[in-house]
């Protein structure tokens, strides 16, 4: 039987989330992380706080509405 969910990883979360911040204090500008589909939103949105406007706008490969008027000026 096959589950989806963090059984044995409950320092998971809260280690990347550590790891992310103290790869930004150390100047990294791109990550790369690779995991399975179910979580991945909560990740890039929880952990790696990426906007959800540009999270969903990349869904259906448009540019955010501020993305778009930052680049307007």
């Amino acid at each position: 039987m096959k589950r989806f969910g963090l059984e044995g990883c409950d320092s998971f979360i809260p280690g990347m989330k550590v790891a992310m911040d103290a790869c930004v204090e150390h100047g990294a500008e791109k990550a790369v992380i690779g995991m399975p589909h179910r979580g991945r939103l909560n990740m890039l949105a929880n952990v790696v706080r990426k906007p959800l406007p540009q999270l969903f706008a990349e869904f259906v490969g448009t540019v955010p509405l501020e993305d778009k008027e930052a680049n307007w000026s």
